[in-house]
């Protein structure tokens, strides 16, 4: 499926970012519907994403600033779907828990204590944390809704696959994704070498943060340990 996405940014400013000064005007940068992203709004995305991928603090300052407007134009346009088709913008306490240590078990914490002292550290609001990982959540469950009847599952194979699986080795791979889209079908393989010169160039973690449409693109494209069996 390839799809093209139209975008109407109005409000834009010149804005220089600098993150070793103490305070910023805050300005319109975007608006996208009802949706607003100032200058500080592009500051904390910044904060975030270096603070969640470490091995991307040392690429190029303006590249992370290109990163961080993006990541927040894409969460404003998931917010304004996820608004149109939820009453409810909330999701289950304890399954924002497990994707919380989902995230913090990845950047090598042992528990939400630590996370939390380390959000603080990095100047980051862990109630924004949240929020952000809610909208991913609601974001998840709204694909599923719309695409889950298209799915189709030959549950009898997968049956017979997983008896016959059963008394060898198991074995888990640590994976990671970056999930992209083009306009055209002709410009699927000049996307995908550029993403590969990026990855040979720049690390997985950059390629994923710039290119991937997934919401595994802010945790540079990590989906953990998998199964085999999966």
């Amino acid at each position: 499926m390839y799809k093209k996405k139209i975008l109407i940014i109005s409000s834009i400013f010149f804005f220089i970012f600098n993150t070793s000064s103490q305070s910023i005007e805050n300005k319109i940068i975007f608006k996208i519907d009802d949706q607003i992203i100032s200058s500080l709004d592009i500051e904390k995305e910044y904060k975030y994403l270096t603070a969640l991928n470490p091995n991307i603090k040392d690429s190029n300052q303006e590249e992370i600033i290109k990163l961080s407007k993006r990541s927040l134009i894409q969460e404003k346009i998931k917010k304004i779907e996820i608004k149109k088709n939820f009453k409810n913008l909330k999701v289950p306490e304890e399954f924002l828990l497990q994707i919380l240590r989902n995230v913090y078990s990845r950047i090598g914490l042992k528990n939400l204590d630590e996370f939390k002292k380390y959000l603080k550290i990095n100047q980051i609001g862990f109630e924004d944390v949240k929020n952000k990982l809610t909208i991913e959540a609601l974001w998840n469950e709204l694909i599923l809704i719309k695409f889950t009847s298209k799915i189709r599952i030959n549950e009898s194979d997968l049956k017979k696959k997983l008896e016959r699986d059963m008394n060898k080795i198991l074995k888990s791979y640590l994976m990671s994704e970056i999930v992209f889209e083009v306009s055209k079908v002709d410009e699927l393989e000049e996307k995908y070498q550029e993403i590969i010169e990026t990855i040979n160039r720049d690390g997985f973690e950059n390629a994923a943060l710039k290119f991937s449409i997934s919401e595994t693109a802010n945790l540079g494209g990590k989906l953990n340990w998998i199964n085999k069996k999966s």
